[in-house]
């Protein structure tokens, strides 16, 4: 079943008690901010050493991707420059980071791509950056990608970290994806391209589809956050019950906006950053997912579960989907030599840039099937804050493949698990009144329990005791930091109080939001 959105009026409370903890938080977090501020500045940060003092370009500063990037690079001795598409530009955290040298505004891509490629070309031919690494919106992915061709021909001594258009659309095209990996030989979930209600009603009725007892779900090509939590199966018992629920679907499917009507597999869902540099893994990292992952924690590292033999199922998980990553790299690779050859396309595409694909453990015979891939950075990247050579291996100076230490904590978001905590304190009819979804994640089932993606955790959710989590450093937020603070106070104290205090004057109900993304879901205009 979709999840249920909560009304308008819900929404307006929430972001009104959610800015008023934030507005009573602002003065403890200010006065630690202040002091550690003047701290650094009196004990300036001493950068790593990157040779020839290399200049690196990252774009989506909303994102705390980008700013664990930027700081990595920083620390790894590069001059660091970031910038942002014009909704985010004023008010995103890692603008005030102190690894940040040069901000600039970038143009709505919507708007005008032609603009936004430009855009990045001169401020690449002006700073002489030597490396271009995007972490902007998915729905911009292609279009980075197209930017990188027009670097490589404008500015050809700065090397871009994404593949090629051809490669990045076959990647993010969830049914182009799920075909790469059939015509590689590697096992897929049965999949469907529909691009009407009737096409994908016939379908899922069809004999030779409900004869196979398999359940399906419906996923977008498009990157839709009120359609992506939607994990009904289908077909449901008639074909005018599954036509309803297809109607009813936020984006709704047509030739201009076509779904992938995908098998629905029993078991969990693991995600992954892998950054490759001419087909090869130089980091890669893997964990359990969810809809929306708020905590981030390597199934190879010891908080990965409570006991010693989930934690031993946990760590081969990671090892399954690293093999199956760089199996499917080796394959693909040769393929495209083996084009290159046959003269089949007129460009070098080298396998550089982020290959991350979701995973989803299937029950019923213990392997990993891909479902889709992002060729960008994943949030997971946070999880790489202890390896301090991370930056020599994106840059290729360090051979082999970059891990997150074993002792790595689990990475979530104090502005995201400190409300929640909060909440457990209300009585239920309270919570339930409130948000809807704040009432279902108060009904926690044992599987629940141990759930890792879970943020807070049930076992800690109490706030005194999610506090001391953090405190003693057995869960860490990827935005703090002691060395630069500010984007800390910068993304709890004012970029989220803006961003929901917008929506409610425009009339706009949330049914979530995401401290790593900054990004609103289920955000609806009130007519």
């Amino acid at each position: 079943m979709a999840r249920t959105s909560p009304t308008y009026l819900q929404s307006t409370i929430c972001t009104l008690l959610l800015v008023g903890l934030s507005v009573v938080a602002a003065y403890i977090t200010a006065t630690l901010v202040t002091l550690l501020s003047v701290y650094n500045l009196l004990r300036p940060e001493r950068g790593g050493t990157c040779a020839g003092r290399k200049t690196v370009l990252i774009t989506g500063a909303r994102n705390a991707k980008c700013l664990f990037l930027a700081r990595a690079f920083s620390r790894g001795g590069c001059r660091v420059i970031v910038a942002e598409e014009p909704s985010w530009f004023t008010l995103n955290m890692t603008r005030f980071s102190r690894s940040v040298k040069r901000y600039y505004p970038l143009p709505d891509p919507a708007l005008s791509a032609q603009a936004y490629k430009e855009a990045i070309v001169n401020i690449i031919l002006r700073e002489q950056v030597d490396m271009f690494l995007p972490c902007s919106s998915p729905t911009y992915t292609v279009l980075d990608s197209v930017t990188a061709l027009a670097i490589a021909h404008r500015a050809p001594k700065c090397k871009c970290f994404i593949p090629h258009p051809d490669l990045v659309t076959a990647l993010d095209r969830k049914d182009e994806f799920i075909s790469l990996c059939d015509s590689l030989g590697m096992p897929v979930p049965a999949s469907r391209l529909v691009q009407s209600v009737d096409e994908a009603v016939d379908w899922l009725h069809s004999p030779d589809t409900t004869g196979a007892g398999q359940q399906y779900i419906t996923k977008g090509l498009a990157f839709d956050d009120l359609a992506r939590t939607d994990m009904t199966p289908l077909p449901l018992d008639t074909p005018a019950q599954t036509k309803a629920h297809l109607e009813r679907v936020p984006l709704p499917i047509s030739s201009r906006h076509r779904y992938v009507v995908q098998r629905l597999l029993d078991g969990p869902e693991y995600c992954t950053h892998a950054a490759v540099r001419d087909g090869e893994l130089v980091a890669f990292v893997t964990c359990r997912s969810s809809d929306m992952l708020m905590r981030y924690v390597d199934v190879k590292s010891l908080f990965s579960a409570q006991s010693n033999e989930e934690r031993a199922r946990e760590h081969a998980v990671g090892v399954q989907a690293e093999e199956w990553t760089r199996n499917f790299l080796s394959r693909w690779k040769d393929k495209l030599l083996q084009q290159k050859q046959a003269g089949i396309g007129g460009s070098v595409r080298e396998l550089t840039g982020h290959f991350c694909v979701d995973f989803i453990l299937n029950g019923a015979d213990g392997q990993l099937y891909p479902i889709e891939c992002n060729p960008r950075a994943h949030t997971a990247v946070v999880l790489f804050a202890g390896v301090p050579d991370l930056v020599s291996h994106y840059l290729g100076s360090a051979s082999g493949t970059a891990y997150p230490p074993a002792s790595t904590p689990p990475n979530s978001w104090l502005a995201h698990a400190l409300p929640l905590s909060l909440a457990t304190l209300l009585p239920r009819i309270l919570a339930r009144n409130l948000h809807p979804l704040l009432s279902a994640s108060m009904n926690s089932t044992s599987q629940d329990r141990t759930d890792p993606t879970l943020s807070p955790q049930p076992d800690s959710a109490a706030p005194h005791a999610l506090l001391m989590q953090y405190i003693l450093g057995r869960e860490v937020d990827p935005v703090w930091d002691v060395r630069d603070p500010v984007p800390f106070f910068v993304l709890a104290h004012l970029a989220w109080p803006w961003m929901l205090l917008k929506g409610m004057v425009y009339g706009r109900a949330w049914s979530r939001v995401n401290a790593s993304t900054m990004r609103v879901w289920g955000a609806a205009e009130v007519k």
